[in-house]
């Protein structure tokens, strides 16, 4: 797999979400990227919670390879689930499903965990290499009364979010404690890609890289 002779600025890196929170992590990193958004449907059979996460993932990004520029190109997906007690809470349906999730949530520590799929991909759409992986943050809640929840949720855009809530809006007020990786419960733990992206191109063109001298806008 290694292309030694592979020059700079060829590359084209791709985010396989349409999540806006991820978007903005991957910007912070200043490194040129485009957006590729499919509908897919969120479901696995994995029994595992940490391999639900990662295959979900793992299917964003493949449903993308087909979309892909006539370029080497890697290509990165997530997907993120909040856990308590091995119940997954995913994105809310409605306002009541939201509301329950937060009142489980009160006073209570659970997991924020995010799977993700790396994807290195040829001109020719053809998967040079894959990497699979997780982040574990746990996050503690503060006890809320239902005038908590209820104000939070009158405020807050929740239905697109795991277990109904943000940190990046009003939902730090919720939280008394996280422990781990903070962008993890964002959802995309940025510094753990970064460093995985790197792994992966090291493979593939043989030497280490700088990723801001790699890809191309």
């Amino acid at each position: 797999m290694k292309n030694s002779s592979q020059s700079q600025k060829e590359l084209k890196l791709v985010l396989a979400s349409k999540s806006p929170r991820r978007v903005d992590l991957l910007k912070m990193t200043r490194l040129p990227f485009e957006q590729i958004v499919l509908e897919i449907e969120e479901t696995s059979n994995e029994k595992s919670i940490v391999k639900y996460a990662m295959d979900i993932a793992n299917k964003k990004g493949m449903a993308v390879i087909p979309k892909l520029a006539d370029k080497v190109s890697v290509v990165i997906a997530a997907d993120t689930i909040v856990v308590l007690d091995d119940d997954i809470f995913g994105k809310p349906h409605d306002y009541d499903e939201a509301f329950r999730y937060m009142k489980e949530l009160s006073g209570h520590v659970h997991n924020v965990i995010t799977g993700v799929c790396l994807l290195l991909a040829d001109k020719n759409k053809k998967i040079l290499k894959k990497e699979n992986f997780y982040s574990k943050t746990n996050v503690h809640f503060n006890n809320l009364d239902d005038e908590d929840i209820r104000d939070y949720l009158d405020n807050a855009k929740f239905s697109d979010k795991a277990g109904g809530y943000g940190v990046q809006e009003s939902g730090i007020t919720l939280i008394n404690k996280v422990e781990g990786s903070i962008s993890n419960v964002y959802g995309l733990p940025i510094d753990m890609v970064l460093v995985k992206m790197k792994t992966v191109l090291k493979t593939y063109m043989g030497k280490e890289v700088r990723l801001k001298k790699v890809f191309t806008a």
